[in-house]
């Protein structure tokens, strides 16, 4: 058995592979320990523990220090039974002092800790699908937002659909997003891993976890209650006043 890690984009759907893949190969789950919205717990050495903080998601801000990286993966190496984080490769640079460092060595530097990882790259198609929730998942993700993570929250009961109308998307948010996808797609392409859609998780939980057990020589242990209700994105046609002009941004 190893340590794994899901490498993915933010509010790409990840939280539903790793949930599932922890429980059915019984890792430790680690969720998102680099994140920049999390704190963790470093003083207990056989748990993995985080407390999210809020943050504001319009700004790069908050943003960890190296040693806070190394601190976090130093508690993961020392970390006694098998284990499954997930991990956006630009977060590893995402510091103080790293944050401006050429593209080049941002990738070496995110190529250079997930190669000590068995990894699992989780990719969802519809990018516009992927865009559009991202933006509403921000936006309501805020500090001083009346009903928390209404737009993204996975408790299907809270869960809110955003009106007719309600958001527009910009230019620079579509190359923010564009730059994440094209820096993960360049790390990603420096290793040969099992490589899970979305899409096809959304159809056959189990088939795409088969695939994960196959390339890494497990034994999964399937139950029907260890799986998420998936909750799936709404039409955003009607939901961002400038969908048709997004479309473009995307061709």
């Amino acid at each position: 058995m190893s340590d794994f890690c899901i490498v993915c984009t933010p509010r790409s759907g990840s939280y539903y592979l790793m949930e599932y893949m922890c429980k059915t190969f019984h890792l430790a789950e680690g969720n998102e320990w680099f994140g920049r919205n999390k704190a963790v717990d470093l003083s207990k050495p056989l748990e993995l523990i985080q407390t999210r903080l809020d943050i504001d998601w319009t700004v790069n801000e908050d943003l960890l220090s190296p040693e806070d990286i190394q601190n976090r993966l130093n508690h993961l190496q020392g970390f006694p039974v098998p284990f499954c984080i997930k991990a956006m490769p630009l977060q590893f640079t995402n510091t103080v002092e790293q944050v401006d460092l050429h593209i080049d060595d941002r990738i070496e530097f995110a190529y250079n800790i997930l190669r000590d990882f068995d990894l699992v790259w989780f990719q969802r198609l519809d990018k516009i699908s992927h865009f559009c929730f991202e933006l509403t998942a921000m936006f309501c993700s805020q500090p001083d937002y009346p009903r928390d993570r209404e737009f993204s929250t996975y408790d299907e009961g809270k869960r809110a659909t955003p009106r007719a109308n309600s958001f527009v998307a910009s230019e620079r948010d579509f190359e923010k997003y564009m730059f994440r996808e094209e820096f993960t797609d360049k790390v990603m392409s420096h290793f040969d891993a099992p490589q899970i859609v979305y899409e096809d998780f959304v159809e056959n939980q189990n088939e795409c976890i088969m695939e994960v057990s196959e390339w890494y020589g497990l034994v999964p242990d399937f139950k029907e209650e260890n799986k998420k209700e998936i909750i799936h994105n709404p039409d955003y046609t009607k939901i961002f006043k400038n969908y048709k002009e997004i479309e473009t941004w995307f061709r």
